[in-house]
């Protein structure tokens, strides 16, 4: 009588049927699954964490959104890129006015200074009345000038130049002041007498004028 083998006995082991003949073939699919397994698993190793779809890329947007929901729309972008410059609130819509204002600003007209002011004419109306007056007081005692001349009252010469009948130009009123009267050369060598003197002036109706006597 046979005896048993007591190990088959125990774990009563049984082969699958076809087991021989889809053993190689089972044998490949599970090197190639354990092979992917494999690398998913160093990778996930390697990295320890596992980043969501477009992380990256949105990570610039995330952050601004988290530090003020603003900055994101006011972010300039060059080619779909953010530059990191943002604009004030408003710019755009603003810039044309401040331009045009900084314009207006530069554009503005130097003030001019009147050469024929009020007060420039009056100086030299006085010139003028001084001139004639000394020429009424010499010509008459030299070469006997016509009384018309002579009776030319100071307050006419005045009206004259202030009513701008006389028309000045720059080099004349340069040519004015640069010139070098002699009044020496226009009295008459004999000297005038004190008492002549006062007699003219007190006959002349000077308005308006201060006469200083030393």
């Amino acid at each position: 009588m046979k005896k048993e083998n007591p190990h088959i006995n125990k774990t009563k082991f049984n082969v699958p049927e076809n087991y021989f003949e889809t053993f190689e073939e089972k044998l490949f699919e599970k090197m190639t699954l354990s092979k992917d397994s494999n690398l998913i698993l160093d990778d996930t190793i390697k990295s320890g964490l596992k980043t969501p779809d477009n992380y990256f890329e949105t990570f610039e947007d995330q952050l601004l959104e988290n530090i003020n929901p603003e900055a994101k729309k006011s972010t300039l972008r060059v080619n779909g890129v953010k530059t990191g410059f943002t604009t004030p609130n408003d710019y755009f819509e603003q810039v044309e006015q401040t331009i045009l204002k900084k314009t207006t600003i530069f554009n503005k007209e130097p003030k001019v200074i009147s050469l024929f002011s009020r007060k420039n004419i009056l100086f030299i109306s006085g010139i003028a009345a001084m001139v004639a007056i000394v020429i009424s007081l010499a010509i008459p005692l030299k070469s006997g000038v016509s009384d018309e001349i002579i009776n030319l009252e100071l307050a006419d010469i005045q009206e004259y130049l202030t009513d701008e009948n006389v028309d000045f130009n720059d080099s004349e009123i340069a040519a004015l002041f640069s010139e070098e009267l002699n009044f020496t050369e226009t009295f008459n060598a004999e000297d005038i007498s004190d008492e002549t003197l006062f007699d003219y002036l007190s006959n002349e109706d000077i308005e308006n004028e201060t006469i200083y006597i030393e």
